[in-house]
Formats: C-alpha cells, structure tokens, sequence
C-alpha cells in the first residue's frame, strides 16, 4: 500500500479471448492484456541508503603514504549520499498480446501474433550533483587559485556544496517492447512433432538495470533512450 500516491489499493486487470469466426475449428483469434504491479524497493541494500552519512562511512585508501592522504578520494567530508522520492508511484507492466491461428492442412497449424509489453514508472537512478557541462573547462570563474590553468576540485563546483555525488532514485522510467511472433507446427506421427518459429522484436528503454544514473543535465529522453542493451532485434 505504501504512503502518497501509493497509498491506496490498485486493480491490475486481466482480459483474453478467443474466438473461431467460421465456427470450424480451423480459425481461432485470439488477444488479451494484463496490467502487472512490482513491489517497492524491497530492502536498501540496492540503493545503498544504509551507507549515508554520518550513518556510516567507510572510507578506502589503496596503496598510499602520509604525503598521499590527504589527497585520497572518500577519507573525508563530501561523501555521496543516497535518496528517494517519497511520492513515489508502484511500477507496472502492461502485457498485450493479439493473434491469429490456422490450419492450413496436411497437420501442419501456423500461428501469427503480435506480442508487446509496456513498463511504466519503473525505477531509476540520477546525479542531482552533477557538475553542470563546461564546469571543467578553463573558466575564469573555476579557476583553482593555488594551480592557474586548472579547475577547482570538483566538489567546489557542484550546485549543492557541501556533498559530492546525491543519487536520488524514482520512479519515472519507461520501457517497451514489440513482437512480430510466427510458429508454424506439424504432426509427423502419434508422437512426434516438427515446429519452427521466428520473432522480429524492438525493446527500448532509458536503462537496463535500475542501478544505472539517467542523465541529469540533459533530457533522459534524449540522452538515454534508446534501444536495450538486451535488444537482438530477431
């Protein structure tokens, strides 16, 4: 159930069918769809909100000295921290499917469909502290005083000062998928059967996996959309 814009009970419907329009047993059509809801974040282990700081810190410094410490990244303030939108939306999956079957003699059956699915506020992850584009570049205004010719560190250089990376993590990616699906079967004998099948498919999304940063500087719907990393295309 959930608190905000979750905090209130969901239908996820169910509908198929199937219908022989010629009444002889050699046609059938047949489609449905179904909407799917996801859990919220089962634990923090993901997103890693246990990590915040001053919860808990755990700096690593790789093969340093005395003179190298105080220039080692993480042994002290900024740190990254971690948040989520509070109204956050459930995530849900709208699986669609139509197609048509027929006998076409000699046992032999081909089934043609089209196969889609659509995913809606699914979850994803974005730098709100990413220093703006051109930040690093010879600036005047970003100049490092005590290097001439160099930029600040940047955690001089970010919108919010005071934290290095902010990791906020909600629910408004997308994705879709779309299938061109054929089977063709036959029946050699009692017990045995020969089948082949072919797909034309497209999947696209922002990201594969919820632990990947959309960009933040630049319209996710620009930047990140595109076809999935686990698109084969047929």
């Amino acid at each position: 159930m959930g608190t905000g814009k979750n905090a209130r009970p969901h239908t996820a419907p169910r509908f198929g069918f199937a219908y022989d329009p010629f009444g002889k047993g050699k046609t059938a059509i047949r489609g449905g769809f179904g909407i799917f809801y996801e859990i919220h974040e089962k634990d923090t282990w993901q997103p890693s909100y246990h990590l915040n700081p001053p919860r808990q810190l755990n700096p690593q410094i790789w093969y340093g000295n005395f003179n190298s410490f105080m220039t080692a990244p993480g042994w002290n303030f900024p740190s990254t921290t971690r948040g989520i939108d509070a109204e956050r939306q459930l995530g849900r999956t709208v699986n669609y499917s139509f197609g048509i079957q027929q006998k076409i003699g000699f046992g032999t059956i081909v089934d043609v469909a089209y196969v889609g699915s659509l995913g809606r506020h699914l979850l994803q992850e974005r730098n709100i502290n990413a220093t703006p584009m051109g930040t690093n570049f010879r600036l005047p205004a970003n100049e490092d005083p005590a290097n001439p010719g160099r930029p600040l560190p940047v955690n001089f250089l970010r919108p919010y000062l005071g934290y290095a990376d902010i990791l906020y993590f909600d629910y408004t990616g997308n994705s879709s998928y779309h299938s061109l699906q054929v089977q063709a079967r036959r029946s050699l004998a009692r017990n045995l059967q020969f089948s082949a099948a072919w797909t034309w498919s497209k999947a696209m999304d922002y990201i594969d996996s919820e632990g990947t940063n959309v960009s933040s500087l630049i319209s996710p719907k620009i930047w990140n959309y595109g076809k999935a990393g686990f698109e084969t295309g047929d």
